[in-house]
């Protein structure tokens, strides 16, 4: 997992950038590249370029997604709101991803860091082929 961030921000170095996460104590995260700006939507005000990070105790992540993907998310078991969802500077879209147990999740899971990704860079960028 923390290689499926690296590899994520360095197949597009000019829109994102993995590092450690400034929410969540030094985790490995995706970010938005802060040459892009801002993201467009509801973003944490505490780590507006953050997009995604990982709990390394247990492979789950934290992200933001649009309000579909996000439905869609929790209808398919993937995962569910965050309980600060909305709340004290929290996004709406915030959301908890259950951690993959295996390959076949493991590809579930890239798809939804690429998706919390497209939604932080407004949908404007083609990211993925």
């Amino acid at each position: 997992m923390r290689q499926a961030f690296a590899d994520l921000a360095a197949n597009k170095p000019q829109l994102l950038v993995s590092g450690p996460s400034i929410i969540e104590g030094g985790s490995p995260a995706l970010f938005i590249s802060s040459k892009r700006g801002l993201p467009k939507h509801d973003y944490y005000k505490k780590a507006p370029y953050e997009v995604i990070h990982m709990h390394e105790t247990d492979g789950s992540l934290h992200c933001i997604l649009s309000a579909a993907d996000a439905k869609l998310l929790i209808q398919k078991g993937w995962g569910e709101r965050h309980g600060l969802n909305g709340k004290i500077g929290f996004p709406r879209g915030y959301l908890m991803v259950y951690a993959p147990r295996d390959e076949s999740e493991l590809d579930v899971i890239l798809s939804i860091m690429k998706a919390a990704a497209q939604y932080g860079l407004g949908g404007e960028d083609v990211l993925w082929s």
